[in-house]
């Protein structure tokens, strides 16, 4: 394993993502991914390996994808919890501080809702005064 993603050796001595193999066996019949394509984990958990969470993206369209991804998760963030009010200066400080997923604090920004009992405010300048009460 290497960055937290499985590898198999292939018959010629070379290594395989595990993604790309279960991908290939599970939607193209062992055929090869097509060039110029990238398997994409849906919920950009590379360690997830799921059929249902690989897709294949053109890869241009993968790595804007993941640099929107990336601007969203770079603006600086409020996690409130039982009166506890932490900021930071992205979503990846964020997960990172309290030991969430990337993808957990991700969600608890997008979609408004807690995580862990957190509650999460992406902001550019956030006063106190627009803060949720407690």
């Amino acid at each position: 394993m290497k960055d937290g993603r499985w590898r198999v050796r292939n018959r010629d001595g070379g290594k395989t993502l595990w993604s790309h193999v279960v991908y290939q066996n599970y939607y193209l019949n062992g055929a090869e991914i097509p060039k110029g394509y990238i398997v994409h984990h849906k919920d950009r958990n590379n360690q997830n390996d799921d059929p249902d969470n690989l897709e294949i993206l053109l890869q241009k369209f993968h790595g804007a994808l993941h640099m929107k991804i990336n601007n969203l998760f770079s603006k600086r963030v409020i996690l409130i919890k039982n009166n506890v009010i932490m900021e930071f200066d992205s979503g990846l400080a964020a997960s990172r501080g309290l030991k969430l997923s990337r993808n957990a604090v991700n969600e608890a920004i997008r979609r408004k809702h807690k995580v862990k009992g957190w509650i999460a405010i992406q902001h550019e300048n956030v006063l106190a005064e627009t803060l949720p009460h407690l």
